[in-house]
This record gives C-alpha cells, sequence and structure tokens, in this order.
C-alpha cells in the first residue's frame, strides 16, 4: 500500500531537516511525501528544497493555517493511506512506515491509533492517544468504532493512519480554530472500526512553553464557537465531543474572567462571555459524567457549578 505523507509547513526551518532526514531513512519505500509550505517567510523553502526528488513534492500557498494546508496536500495525495505529520516533529525510527503498511495489510483498519513518544522539560513520555476510562489500557488489535464513543481521543491529527478511500474533501475546514476536530470527528462518522498499536509511530519533540495564547481575542472566540457547533451538529461522537467542547468552556471562561477590564473592554468582555455560553447546550454534565476517569478531572468540572453563571 502506497503511504501518503502530508505535511504542512510554516517556519519550521530549524526542525525541518531532522523531519525529512527521517522519512527519507524508512525501509518502506512506497511513498510520497507532500509538503504544502504555508507562506513561509524564514528558510524553510530552502530547507524543503534540498530534500526535494521524486517522493517528496511542495507546493507553496498564501499563508492560510494547517486546516487548508493540509486540504490542499490532501487533494494531491494519490496513497491509499494518509499519515498527517507536523513540521516540528519526526518518525523515531525507520520501520515505522513499513509496520503501518504490515498492520493495514493485515486488519484492513479504517483508522489506525499509535503511541507516540513526547518530550516537554527534558522529560520524555510514552502516551496512548486513546485515554480509556478507569485508566484501562488498550491491547494491540482491532476493535469496533463504536468503542470511541465512551472514551476521550486526542485530537492531533499526527496521532493517527487515515484510509484516503473513506477520507473527502468534506472533512477539512478552513477555519484555523479546532481544524484537526473537524478533520477527526468528520472522519470518524465513517468508520466502522479502529486498530490500535502500543507501539511508537511518533516522535513529538518541540518547545511548547509559548504554545497557548494568554491573550483574550474575541474574534477567536466567536471563530472557534461556531466551529465547535459545527462539529457537533456534523458528528455522530456527540458524547465524547461534549467533553471537547466543555474542556474549551472550562479553559476559555477562566482567561476571561481572570482578563483585566476597564470602561472600554467592559462591554467586550460581556460579549465574549455571552458567546462561549452559547456551547452550554451542547453537553450535560450527567452525561459527561460517563467519560471522566479520575477525582481531579471530576473537581475541574465543577467549576461553573451554579446555572446561569
Amino acid at each position: 500500500m502506497k503511504i501518503s505523507a502530508i505535511i504542512p509547513v510554516y517556519n519550521a526551518e530549524k526542525y525541518l531537516d531532522r523531519l525529512l532526514t527521517s522519512i527519507q531513512q524508512q525501509t518502506y519505500n512506497n511513498y510520497e511525501v507532500i509538503i504544502v509550505n504555508d507562506g513561509s517567510t524564514d528558510k524553510s523553502l530552502e530547507v524543503i528544497n534540498k530534500y526535494k526528488n521524486l517522493k517528496m513534492r511542495c507546493i507553496t500557498i498564501e499563508n492560510s493555517g494547517p486546516g487548508v494546508a493540509r486540504k490542499e496536500g490532501f487533494k494531491m495525495a494519490t496513497g491509499d493511506l494518509l499519515f498527517f505529520i507536523d513540521s516540528d516533529d519526526f518518525l523515531p525510527s525507520e520501520f515505522v512506515f513499513e509496520k503501518i503498511n504490515k498492520i493495514y495489510q493485515e486488519s484492513k483498519f479504517d483508522i489506525l491509533f499509535f503511541c507516540c513518544k513526547l518530550k516537554n522539560n527534558e522529560k520524555e513520555i510514552v502516551s496512548a492517544p486513546i485515554k480509556c476510562k478507569n485508566k484501562e489500557k488498550l491491547k494491540d488489535g482491532m476493535y469496533n468504532s463504536e468503542y470511541l464513543k465512551n472514551h476521550t481521543i486526542w485530537l492531533g491529527l499526527w496521532s493517527k493512519v487515515f484510509v484516503r478511500e473513506k477520507m473527502a474533501i468534506d472533512n477539512f475546514c478552513d477555519s484555523n480554530n479546532y481544524e484537526d476536530a473537524y478533520t477527526l470527528y468528520t472522519y470518524l462518522n465513517n468508520c466502522n472500526n479502529f486498530y490500535f498499536t502500543n507501539e511508537v509511530f511518533y516522535y513529538s519533540d518541540r518547545d511548547v512553553s509559548n504554545s497557548i495564547s494568554k491573550r483574550i481575542d474575541t474574534k477567536k472566540i466567536f471563530r472557534t464557537v461556531e466551529n465547535l457547533k459545527e462539529i457537533y451538529k456534523k458528528t455522530n461522537y456527540k458524547l465524547i465531543f461534549s467533553k471537547v467542547i466543555y474542556d474549551y468552556y472550562i479553559y476559555t471562561r477562566k482567561m476571561i474572567d481572570k482578563s483585566k477590564t476597564n470602561a472600554e473592554s467592559k462591554e467586550e468582555k460581556v460579549k465574549q462571555i455571552n458567546k462561549v455560553k452559547e456551547l452550554k447546550k451542547l453537553y450535560k454534565r450527567r452525561d459527561l459524567f460517563k467519560i471522566f476517569y479520575s477525582l481531579k478531572e471530576i473537581i475541574k468540572y465543577f467549576y461553573f457549578k451554579i446555572e446561569g453563571y
């Protein structure tokens, strides 16, 4: 089976050598790499040009965000399997593509979930993209996709492999807010099964210290709320997606509450709160308790216990 690695790139010059070298070292040869240069202003394109060959193609688009970049990469893909890779990560061994192909040949999965090695503050941990209730540990093998409706899963596309014939342009959105969630949760509608492996197929080693902006942006809140509402409407996995929505609601409400206000910004703060409160109709606390898995999580979800707060 042919594997298409789709890589959106924006100002990633210091990471690209590591990533592209890890791909070139793969022992499995039936693959292609589609790099979408998302309007980089650094030397990313110079690095990419060093690696371009028959297996590795690159297009440049106006800066539009990773969702649009992945969609453009999907349009170009000719592989049977799709592996979306972030430009600041890399493959941890030369056998990743070979093992992915072997699993697919044996199982014919609709979507593959695999473990990832994450490095943060010099600490490395191996983590699985499916978080089960009661800290249950999944064994390698095929599962019915219904299993996912009661467990939480990572939103990042990079911890999964997709089947091209089950994916369509409609699985992508132009929003830069929760665009990976849009792709994942609309794609899952087409899945009857998934394969899970405890093997590590991905390495995330990046500086995440400033990855979450502390600035409250009203336009971004409005865009994000609308995209979350759209995903909720379209997905068949409403229970686990409602947890994603509530996580966003809790985090954003805390940030708004902590933000400083003056005479001019008070009205803006009211707009922000009213917008994010639209999400409250998309979840029920009693349903969310079905997928909580620790006392710490349960306590967090009582932050806004008083109705109408």
